[in-house]
């Protein structure tokens, strides 16, 4: 089926946004799965913060790869009961600084949504390094945006090098 994903015979709806979003935790606990990575959302060129920026270099890309790895072997419950700390996951509101513009933007939303309609933003920090980012300096801390979806579907957005969007 078109816009499906599927594993181990189970259909995973897609997300959509602008319909009511359900507790993706109880979801993913009644799925008894981790975490699946869907690139369907990632933005190549809509914002500022794709991931064709010239900067998302050799490092960043095995720094997000590995990073990427270990989000999707983790089970969706851990990762919010907190019993993975350590490694710079940050839940992030999609009404806090400038995320909403950009989220806005890649999925041409007119308005801004609802609470109820709006699935839990996250980002990471690629590397494990305590800097000043300055896009004048050159000097990265990246950050990447994700949300998770329905069924504790993954979906990257956002290549933030200068830790801009939620500084």
């Amino acid at each position: 089926m078109d816009g499906y994903l599927f594993k181990d015979d189970i259909e995973i709806g897609e997300y959509s946004f602008g319909k009511s979003v359900i507790d993706n935790s109880v979801l993913s606990e009644s799925l008894g799965h981790k975490s699946l990575i869907s690139y369907k959302y990632i933005d190549l060129n809509k914002t500022p913060y794709n991931f064709k920026q010239y900067c998302f270099d050799n490092n960043d890309i095995v720094g997000y790869f590995e990073f990427m790895k270990k989000l999707s072997t983790i089970p969706f419950k851990d990762l919010r009961d907190g019993r993975e700390r350590g490694w710079h996951l940050n839940e992030t509101s999609y009404y806090q600084k400038n995320l909403n513009k950009w989220v806005n933007i890649v999925f041409d939303l007119k308005v801004n949504l609802k609470p109820e309609c709006t699935p839990t933003f996250y980002h990471f920090a690629i590397y494990d390094k305590k800097v000043i980012a300055s896009r004048a300096s050159g000097i990265k801390a990246p950050r990447i945006y994700f949300f998770f979806g329905h069924d504790a579907i993954i979906y990257p957005l956002f290549y933030d090098p200068y830790h801009e969007i939620n500084p």
